[in-house]
């Protein structure tokens, strides 16, 4: 077997990194050692994916928090990681058979590792002078009604749902993941709330497990927040943002209302839940609208338009926390 870089020959005794084996280990600063799969690594490479190496999280705060260099790359890794905690917390309590319990959790490790899979290069600085959301051409099952909304402006979101629905990411995920029942559109699903065409792959028996789904990657107890606080705490140096996430899962539960699970917490969660909710709040208040950061995002958005006609006024150097 032929070295692929990073190291010598196998028969010298040295394992390569670019081998795809069975399953790797990717270490993380916040949660340690994310298992994926073989599968897994070839979506994880593909160049929808790899281009996030280049989107920073907090896009211009590393202005005025030096250390917040950290990319949307490593954050869907991570929050993948949370979600699939979350889940295994989850599925005993579930009861499901052992084929849809592997099909669901995959779709949901997948879900939340492509949720900022269309950000742009400057992050939410630059969605002010993304196209008309028509222009995508995205599936209108996949737009709730308060987004059909004509000459809508698109963003992220939408172009998440363009890259996992029609670019080689989708014909990449039918390839590994369609024999285990996944398809793009269950991915988009989850992403955006709404069921797919051609009957709800998220019903097990008599029960529809879409709102759990959907609350673990986008709600107010989502994976996405869980590894954000934490990244952005740890990269900024800002406090704030921690909270007790193993008591938080340890708590969760499940809930049926006619048919539908959705997530729940049990009572004695609640102040750690409350603690969750209040780090969000001075999470964002405390590193994302410093006058520095705040200001170096307002110019660039009119600043590329104006193919550098317009210039930024200079500011402070001070990592003050005061919003503006």
């Amino acid at each position: 077997m032929p070295a692929t870089g990073g190291g010598r020959r196998p028969e010298h005794g040295w394992c390569t990194l670019l081998q795809y084996t069975d399953r790797m280990h990717i270490r993380d600063p916040i949660h340690g050692a994310i298992e994926i799969s073989a599968d897994e690594r070839a979506l994880v490479d593909s160049p929808q994916y790899q281009r996030l190496r280049n989107v920073k999280q907090l896009g211009f705060a590393d202005l005025a928090f030096p250390g917040a260099t950290h990319t949307r790359y490593a954050h869907g890794l991570g929050a993948m990681a949370v979600a699939t905690r979350v889940f295994d917390a989850l599925a005993p309590k579930l009861d499901l058979p052992d084929r849809d319990r592997d099909r669901l959790r995959q779709a949901l490790r997948l879900s939340v590792l492509f949720h900022d899979l269309g950000h742009a290069p400057l992050s939410h600085a630059t969605e002010r002078i993304m196209p008309p959301a028509a222009d995508l051409r995205i599936p209108d099952w996949t737009q709730p009604l308060k987004r059909r909304t004509p000459g809508r402006r698109a963003n992220h979101e939408d172009y998440t749902l363009k890259l996992i629905l029609d670019s080689g990411l989708a014909a990449e995920i039918s390839a590994r993941m369609g024999p285990r029942g996944i398809e793009p559109s269950h991915i988009a699903a989850l992403i955006s709330g709404q069921k797919p065409p051609g009957g709800n792959p998220f019903t097990v028996g008599d029960r529809d497990l879409l709102p759990l789904l959907r609350q673990i990657v986008s709600g107010e107890l989502d994976a996405d927040r869980m590894d954000y606080l934490q990244r952005d705490s740890f990269f900024t140096g800002v406090n704030y943002g921690k909270f007790d996430l193993d008591w938080i899962v340890q708590n969760l539960e499940t809930v049926e209302r006619a048919g539908r699970v959705h997530l729940a917490l049990q009572h004695r969660a609640v102040f750690a839940f409350e603690d969750f909710l209040l780090s969000t709040t001075c999470s964002s208040r405390s590193t994302s609208t410093t006058p520095r950061s705040a200001t170096s995002s307002f110019c660039s958005v009119t600043a590329i338009p104006a193919a550098g006609s317009t210039s930024c006024p200079r500011t402070s150097t001070s990592t003050s926390s005061t919003t503006t």
